[in-house]
């Protein structure tokens, strides 16, 4: 075994109760915080959000540059729908359609509980609530208010004017969280508690300027060391 892997050991052997409690107190305190923690559910959509053609010219062929031009508006509107979807207006529109399905939620919860992704052109949108129910109510909600609304979130005084295409319908809810989850959760928190008691374990043995070994003994004084004196011990 090289000598410097005999170190590194010996370090830790002599801040051991270190390298374990503090992964048990981090344990701990984690298993203790998630059982307390409710199961939610997820539902997923995943849709294209486009700018609708003015209804007076639905049937008029528009010429290139005005069909670049759309496309051009509907790449801001997708920037945007993350940080609308997730505002205290959007939820306030959905608080009425939630109600309307028997499925009443705050808007603090339909805050958090909504979680949109933009990839290209399509918006895929993560709703979570405390019930499979209420989690797919959500989202149905949210395509809902987004079909009605449309371009009044960007300050249009006409509702409409977005097109929005399911490419998957609102799928079958999935629970988050769980002992399987919380298992997980807590053994990635006790190996980074581990990493960082390892951590102090070699800045404390840094900053420790006593002598523990021969070798030590050797490197400082610059010469061998010839005879170790054995501790004394009691009987």
């Amino acid at each position: 075994m090289p000598i410097q892997l005999r170190t590194y050991i010996a370090i830790m052997l002599r801040f051991w109760p270190l390298l374990l409690l503090l992964p048990l107190v981090t344990g701990g305190v984690s298993l203790a915080m998630g059982w307390q923690r409710p199961v939610e559910y997820e539902v997923t959509t995943r849709m294209l959000v486009t700018q609708a053609r003015a209804a007076t010219y639905a049937d008029v062929a528009l010429p290139e540059l005005a069909a670049g031009a759309s496309w051009a508006a509907s790449s801001y509107i997708l920037d945007d729908l993350p940080s609308l979807l997730t505002s205290a207006t959007f939820a306030s529109d959905l608080v009425p359609l939630l109600e309307a399905a028997g499925q009443p939620l705050e808007g603090s919860q339909i805050q958090h509980g909504l979680r949109p992704t933009v990839h290209h052109r399509a918006v895929t949108l993560r709703a979570r609530a405390p019930t499979p129910e209420s989690a797919r109510a959500l989202v149905v909600a949210a395509v809902q208010a987004l079909e009605q609304g449309g371009l009044r979130y960007w300050g249009q005084t006409q509702p409409g004017g977005l097109q929005v295409a399911l490419l998957d319908p609102p799928g079958t809810a999935i629970p988050i969280g769980g002992t399987r989850a919380l298992i997980g959760e807590v053994g990635l928190r006790m190996l980074l508690a581990l990493a960082i008691g390892v951590g102090l374990a070699f800045l404390a043995h840094y900053l420790d300027d006593r002598l523990y070994t021969t070798q030590q003994a050797e490197e400082w004084i610059g010469a061998e060391v010839l005879v170790v004196i054995p501790k004394e011990i009691r009987k």
